[in-house]
């Protein structure tokens, strides 16, 4: 009788504790279903973006297209050469050009402008004001409204700006029947019928002589390297500036006859063409080649 009773209580221990243990895992059920959820941290890469450019010291990034260069076709020197002619106002004596434009001085004293575009002129100063009567021999553009003229007749080198009237004497003592500014300096043909160049420094002090070998000069000119003469016979002369070496480059033969005769009178060079004044047509003329052929 008393087995029963121990079989009967240990029955009862088995179901309590089953009942027990059935709570516990209903408890552990509630407690996962109420945990936050966690995102496991993810080892793979992002997908790589196209539009990357991946870091290669080797990759070359394409410049921008050039220009084709300018080829300058080689001439026989000298040249016999074509013109383009442009009419101008009362006889056209000296000649510069300020960057953009001729200048040049007529036998009346007064200075224009001339559009090679356009052909047109415009007033830019009379010197009759300073010098009355004066024949200008030579032009040379200094920088902006500032320039130099030769008064042939007066044998001086004078400065003048054409926006302010302002002008005063540089040098004398010289016949400059042409001048040009070149590589800081003036250049001026010391005397009617010379071959010689007088050099002075920018204020006007005498620096040195250069004989080009070049009878009777009335004009000069540059490019980048050299000077250019042109000669009373209408002839253009390359001149090396620092030896004084020339050679004739144009041969303006047509000019060296008839009404023509004597008029060439004023030399420039602009956008690497030669432009000339001839005083006897009122004209000036643009020699049809390009000035960095002479110089291949």
């Amino acid at each position: 009788m008393g087995h029963f009773k121990l079989i009967g209580l240990a029955v009862v221990l088995i179901a309590v504790l089953g009942l027990s243990g059935c709570d516990s895992s209903n408890s552990n059920d509630d407690s996962i279903r109420n945990r936050p959820i966690v995102t496991p941290p993810n080892d793979t890469q992002p997908p790589e973006d196209n539009n990357t450019v991946p870091e290669d010291d080797n990759i070359t990034i394409p410049d921008e297209p050039q220009e084709p260069e300018e080829v300058i076709e080689p001439v026989d020197i000298p040249v016999h050469p074509d013109y383009s002619i442009y009419p101008v106002e009362n006889g056209a004596h000296a000649l510069t050009n300020n960057g953009s434009e001729l200048v040049y001085g007529a036998i009346d004293g007064i200075i224009y402008s001339l559009d090679v575009e356009t052909g047109s002129s415009e007033y830019l100063y009379d010197l009759n004001t300073d010098i009355p009567n004066i024949l200008i021999g030579g032009l040379a553009h200094v920088e902006g409204t500032q320039y130099l003229y030769g008064a042939a007749h007066n044998s001086t080198i004078r400065h003048l700006d054409v926006e302010t009237g302002e002008s005063y004497i540089l040098t004398d003592g010289v016949f400059p029947d042409g001048i040009d500014i070149f590589s800081g300096m003036i250049y001026s043909i010391t005397d009617n019928g010379s071959d010689v160049l007088t050099v002075f420094n920018m204020d006007g002090s005498k620096r040195g002589t250069i004989s080009t070998g070049v009878n009777d000069m009335v004009a000069i000119a540059h490019s980048e390297r050299y000077l250019y003469i042109l000669a009373e016979n209408s002839d253009v002369y390359q001149v090396d500036p620092n030896t004084g070496d020339s050679r004739l480059v144009v041969d303006n033969y047509g000019f060296e006859e008839g009404d023509s005769f004597g008029g060439v009178e004023g030399l420039d060079i602009l956008d690497n063409h030669m432009y000339m004044t001839n005083v006897n047509d009122n004209s000036i003329y643009r020699i049809e080649v390009d000035v960095r052929a002479f110089e291949l």
